[in-house]
């Protein structure tokens, strides 16, 4: 077995990361990692990992999971930057880096935005009626009153389902319509979220659950908290 050649010291995920950008920078396949055995006691477990490059294999074990996959693809990392160096000359490792950094922190930013909101526990049932002034940003709420006094003031008379659109889509809600089954005939549920309070405005038909929902963001965006004055 070959020594490998040194290698700067890098971090926990690096040579997982440095391999998929040598493979997407040089269009080679995706690399595939797969746990190939598990054996050991309880307390001592032993992973081994492969990592496949196309025809190109690398195996590694360890006591995690982790650790293999990473020993795994620094093995084949490694082999493949000696065995097609001259192809790979400009591949340069601190950049490959940089991306990669970015890439991870671009996910970040995603997972951190879909995850950000939490309804408020503490929030008083008294108080509920100042859901949407209280925890959603002034400026929204200034913009949702804009849209819909501008929808409102058209002359062409506004359909009340495109003005509760543009209300919900200035506070930066969504809006989910459902019809469950009702042994009383047709219902339509309309849900803004995220909102604390939950909101759902129900009604026979789709427009009668639209003006009910319209009418309780004309409300609750027009009131104003005088005890904080």
């Amino acid at each position: 077995v070959g020594t490998a050649t040194a290698t700067p010291a890098m971090g926990s995920h690096s040579f997982v990361a440095l391999l998929k950008d040598l493979c997407e920078e040089y269009r080679l396949p995706g690399v595939e990692y797969e746990l190939v055995s598990d054996t050991g006691p309880p307390h001592y477990r032993l992973f081994t990992i492969r990592a496949r490059v196309g025809a190109h294999e690398r195996f590694a074990t360890s006591t995690t999971k982790k650790a293999a996959r990473q020993q795994a693809a620094e093995q084949l990392y490694t082999y493949m930057r000696e065995n097609l160096a001259r192809l790979t000359k400009d591949f340069v490792e601190e950049e490959a880096l940089v991306r990669a950094h970015e890439r991870a922190m671009e996910r970040y930013v995603e997972v951190r935005e879909e995850v950000s909101w939490r309804p408020h526990l503490g929030q008083r049932v008294a108080d509920y009626h100042l859901g949407l002034r209280t925890h959603i940003d002034p400026d929204k709420c200034e913009l949702a009153q804009a849209a819909l006094a501008e929808l409102d003031n058209s002359e062409d008379k506004a359909k009340p389902e495109d003005v509760l659109q543009a209300a919900v889509a200035a506070l930066g809600l969504t809006l989910t319509c459902t019809s469950p089954e009702s042994e009383s005939g047709a219902l339509c549920l309309l849900e803004l979220a995220p909102t604390s309070p939950a909101l759902t405005f129900a009604g026979c038909t789709p427009r009668v659950a639209t003006l009910s929902a319209l009418q309780y963001l004309r409300l609750a965006l027009a009131y104003e908290d005088t005890s904080k004055v």
